[in-house]
């Protein structure tokens, strides 16, 4: 980890609604990883969108943030 920015994302992203029982659920993947959004109902106040998330390839996820106690530097 060098602290420099990282590449722009160059990969594609693929999405997806399908009709279903509970309204149309979202999905969004790539790499092999994938975010759905969903409604889920709740007897006292109709629905709520619940999100559900695979990762399976987590390499490419970092945290960019200023290292503890030295805000100019960031830790990938």
């Amino acid at each position: 980890m060098s602290g420099d920015e990282p590449e722009p994302f160059a990969g594609e992203l693929g999405s997806g609604l399908k009709d279903g029982p509970q309204g149309v659920p979202i999905q969004h993947g790539v790499d092999g990883n994938s975010l759905k959004l969903h409604d889920k109902p709740l007897p006292s106040r109709g629905a709520c969108r619940a999100p559900k998330t695979s990762l399976h390839n987590g390499g490419g996820f970092g945290v960019h943030r200023p290292k503890q106690g030295d805000p100019g530097s960031i830790v990938a």
